[in-house]
């Protein structure tokens, strides 16, 4: 599972370019859909000669801040973020100032009844911008007390970027039935830190746990996107028993891709499914496996989870799945087959993936190493 620390309760943001003009908008989690994070147009950000020249523009600490545990999107000359408290903002991106909050101040924050990390208080889910019937919108993910158990089920939420307005609630897409510690007869499945995909008419989110207490099944989630509605012709569950939590962002690109947690902490067996500790490749209609790619076989598994979601990157080599792994080995994977490109470190693994004699440990260290 991954943790995020807390951020600090204000919202810092550095004097840049890049929050003037929406040519150089950040309008989504990793700057796109393809998870890139690269900035396209130029800013001071991008000049290394610039950067130790950034200075305090402005900070902005909400009523009653319980900490930034997710990052924030620019679009259109405002910033937008939800908080720990449970409340979502837009922001001038010149001045910092509110321009709007959902829900009002006088009504119930978007909150979990089960706390246990940073991830399940308030709002985790980074935030993308969509245009929905024709209106500009930004859609993220958060808990809401007002349905089911009423203890936090995860919902997907659309505004109005202009004004805030509530333009569809999807319905609950993680449930939470009780807040027992350990319980197996409950579910505490939620959002966190998965932040919505909006692709092929369709919003995708990433389903994990509470702190995996206990773990539950990882799913990916797609809504219709003109009206929030979920489609139940698109499904995907990481095994057959419980593990395999999409903590990270999904991505899209020619179909959705996904990576996954660990699962052997939650069966004492290797569950006849196990597409946990996976890249996977998910076809944008179904849901179904079309590839996946999973170096840590259960033997291995010491909760080794992929550390960050799957980046596409359209490289001179072809287009390739990128991504790194709490143990600190990072993959390179043909988009069309799944197969290896490269890894590093290298090794023996690079074409079959780890084994119990080869030396190598997978556990839970959150971090990369360079070799």
């Amino acid at each position: 599972m991954i943790y995020r620390k807390l951020f600090f309760a204000h919202l810092l943001v550095i004097a840049s370019c890049i929050l003037q003009g929406c040519s150089k908008d950040w309008p989504s989690f990793r700057h796109n859909g393809l998870r890139t994070a690269n900035q396209p147009h130029k800013s001071r950000l991008s000049d290394p000669a610039k950067v130790p020249t950034l200075q305090v523009k402005w900070s902005f600490q909400p009523p009653s801040a319980q900490g930034f545990m997710t990052s924030p999107i620019i679009s259109k000359g405002r910033v937008y973020i939800g908080n720990g408290n449970g409340y979502f903002y837009a922001l001038d991106a010149d001045t910092g100032s509110a321009v709007w909050q959902y829900p009002a101040a006088a009504a119930q924050p978007l909150d979990s009844q089960f706390h246990c990390n940073p991830s399940s208080h308030g709002i985790a889910s980074p935030a993308t911008i969509a245009e929905i019937n024709g209106t500009r919108a930004v859609i993220f993910g958060a808990p809401d007390r007002s349905s089911g158990s009423h203890l936090g089920d995860g919902h997907l939420f659309a505004l109005n970027a202009a004004t805030g307005a509530l333009i569809w609630e999807s319905p609950a897409v993680a449930l939470v039935t009780g807040t027992t510690s350990g319980s197996t007869t409950q579910l505490h499945e939620q959002i966190g830190y998965s932040s919505p995909m909006v692709f092929n008419d369709h919003v995708y989110i990433g389903i994990a746990n509470h702190c995996d207490n206990p773990i539950q099944n990882g799913k990916v989630v797609a809504v219709h996107l003109a009206d929030g509605t979920i489609d139940n012709g698109f499904n995907y569950s990481s095994t057959s028993t419980r593990g395999g939590g999409v903590w990270s962002s999904v991505t899209g690109w020619d179909d959705v891709y996904v990576t996954t947690g660990n699962v052997r902490s939650a069966n004492p067996t290797n569950p006849a499914t196990n597409h946990g500790l996976s890249v996977l490749r998910l076809n944008q209609n179904t849901g179904a496996v079309v590839w996946q790619h999973q170096p840590v076989p259960y033997a291995l598994d010491m909760d080794p989870d992929w550390s960050s979601g799957a980046v596409v990157m359209l490289s001179s080599c072809g287009t390739q799945i990128l991504s790194t792994q709490k143990d600190g080995w990072t993959w390179a994977l043909n988009n069309s087959s799944g197969e290896v490109n490269w890894v590093f470190p290298t090794g023996t693994w690079a074409n079959g993936g780890f084994t119990s004699g080869d030396g190598t440990v997978h556990n839970d260290t959150r971090y990369m190493r360079p070799g």
